[in-house]
């Protein structure tokens, strides 16, 4: 997917990992995960790194491809949550995905939080790359999105039945929706708790697998991406 017609979304400040492969794999196998937000330490050197619009990009190939979390557990914990395990190969993986910020402003701190205003302008940017990158599944690292999707979604040339609120797993309600394009064509979303902290992998995994089992199974048997078992 050519950047510079990436760099024409309305709102896109940081431009979304595209694996080497996504664009070439089935029309129902197109994965993306989306994250919230990009957060700075306000040391200088912090504050112009979240400039570069490659910043994502270099949050993807240090921490979930080249695994130097420093510190953080959101990489190894949706890991788990996907195959239960860390036992794979990242670089094929992450060949397969494609991953995007929701919010689309650096926030202060870790303690900071989206403001609604953040959501909703964050799921206008979302609507136009889903036009161009065409996921099938999103898999959103966070449940609080899904309260602004119906208010955001008007006048985008998009439309959804609403959200589902689903089982109780852990502190979070797990949510899904359903949004379609002009042409028909469907997104499934899954919102799952963030996996920052306080994450039961083990039972996210459980409903992954139970949500989205062709998506799940497939991801893991024809991306080969498994060392061992």
């Amino acid at each position: 997917m050519n950047d510079s017609v990436l760099k024409q979304i309305e709102g896109l400040k940081w431009l979304p990992w595209i694996g080497d492969i996504f664009s070439t794999l089935p029309s129902n196998q197109k994965i993306m995960i989306i994250g919230e937000s990009h957060y700075h330490d306000n040391s200088p050197a912090s504050i112009e790194k979240h400039k570069h619009p490659e910043y994502t990009r270099a949050v993807i190939r240090e921490l979930a491809i080249d695994r130097l979390y420093y510190g953080t557990k959101i990489f190894p914990n949706l890991y788990r949550a996907l195959f239960g395990n860390e036992a794979f190969d990242s670089t094929k993986l992450w060949a397969m995905l494609s991953y995007h910020n929701l919010i689309q402003r650096t926030l202060s701190t870790t303690m900071d939080r989206p403001l609604k205003t953040d959501f909703v302008s964050g799921w206008k940017t979302f609507f136009h790359l889903a036009v161009l990158a065409k996921p099938s599944t999103c898999i959103f690292l966070g449940t609080t999105a899904a309260n602004t999707l119906g208010s955001a979604i008007k006048g985008t040339g998009f439309s959804t039945k609403g959200v589902v609120w689903e089982e109780r797993i852990g502190t979070s309600y797990a949510k899904t929706a359903t949004i379609q394009n002009g042409d028909g064509k469907s997104i499934e979303l899954i919102f799952i708790k963030h996996p920052s902290k306080y994450f039961p992998w083990q039972k996210w995994n459980e409903y992954l697998h139970k949500k989205s089992p062709k998506q799940m199974n497939w991801l893991k048997d024809n991306s080969e991406i498994f060392l061992k078992n």
